[in-house]
């Protein structure tokens, strides 16, 4: 059964019960007044079911609060699971990308890690960053791209790089 259905159905029962309790819990204390009760057997025997009324109030209070919580803040639940699923999703892309780091050399490193940061970088803006000669970067780049880490479009007169995620 649905968290929803079941908080419905226990917010119902639990009020049904609670309201026949109330309606009990009158009757005998008008019976008390009724009764000018003084320690006698039928005034004992109407305190000790007003006491269980009471119970069976709190009983009932709590099963109406277990309704509640279970129609509307049970979906906290699914929230908290769908982010501790997002932060494994992303702790698992940057575990891919360690990997993927440690089989580079540096001067690719360094492109790869620029190309994360700062993704549709120009190829000329990666020659600036990375302090590299045009020539090298553009060899460091076809070497990427025949490996399958990047890709480089057309922008105008200058090649745009991006990152290839690894899946």
């Amino acid at each position: 059964m649905q968290n929803r259905q079941l908080g419905a159905l226990l917010i119902g029962f639990g009020t049904v019960v609670g309201a026949v309790s109330l309606f009990s819990i009158f009757d005998l204390s008008k019976n008390a007044v009724a009764l000018n009760c003084a320690p006698t057997a039928a005034c004992q025997q109407i305190t000790a079911s007003l006491n269980m009324s009471h119970l069976l109030v709190g009983l009932i209070s709590a099963i109406v609060s277990l309704g509640i919580y279970l129609m509307f803040f049970s979906r906290s639940e699914e929230i908290v699971l769908k982010k501790l699923e997002e932060t494994k999703e992303v702790r698992l892309g940057e575990e891919r990308f360690s990997v993927l780091l440690s089989a580079l050399g540096e001067d690719e490193k360094k492109i790869v890690e620029l190309l994360k940061n700062e993704p549709g970088i120009s190829q000329h803006m990666v020659t600036l960053k990375t302090g590299f000669s045009k020539a090298k970067v553009s060899g460091l780049m076809k070497d990427l791209e025949t490996k399958n880490l990047i890709k480089r479009e057309d922008s105008g007169k200058t090649l745009n790089v991006y990152l290839i995620t690894p899946s």
